[in-house]
């Protein structure tokens, strides 16, 4: 959440002439709604189960540069099949990057909806990275960073290919 995966997604695509596949988006068209009314109205539970239906299913668009949401490898057995059927990155940003980053938008982002002002964010995000670690760290590749740059994450992500 709010690493950079679908700007740098989109310019990683654009390089290697791949197609862009948002997951986020990719359930917004199907369920009509916005991911946060779709957590508001139907549950998290709901979510997931939508969010890994169509994992399975943007697959078909290969070859594609694919932006998961931040808790869809960390669900069912997404990873699984993320990690046997795409090259995976983990993007791990600075925490105050991430932060400062996420401040502006907890208002679309469900799983910071009761987080308020720059600790409770940095707690929230700190309680995420202990939570769903251990999975990200099963990624081909970790890409920690604190520039803000879409273009040096771009670079990074390209020299490991």
């Amino acid at each position: 959440m709010g690493s950079g995966k679908s700007c740098t997604g989109k310019l990683l695509a654009e390089t290697l002439q791949y197609n862009f596949v948002d997951l986020d988006e990719q359930i917004e068209k199907a369920e009509g709604k916005s991911i946060r009314l779709v957590f508001m109205e139907n549950g998290e539970d709901y979510f997931r189960k939508k969010e890994a239906s169509i994992l399975r299913l943007v697959q078909d668009k290969s070859p594609i540069v694919l932006a998961t949401g931040g808790g869809t490898p960390c669900f069912f057995d997404n990873i699984t099949f993320l990690l046997e059927n795409f090259t995976c990155f983990y993007l791990n940003p600075d925490t105050d990057l991430l932060t400062n980053r996420l401040i502006k938008e907890t208002a679309v982002r469900p799983v910071l909806d009761n987080a308020t002002g720059y600790k409770e964010i940095l707690q929230r995000i700190r309680e995420l990275q202990t939570e769903r670690g251990h999975v990200y760290e099963q990624a081909d590749f970790k890409i920690s960073f604190d520039e803000t740059s879409q273009h040096h994450l771009h670079k990074l992500i390209l020299d490991k290919l």
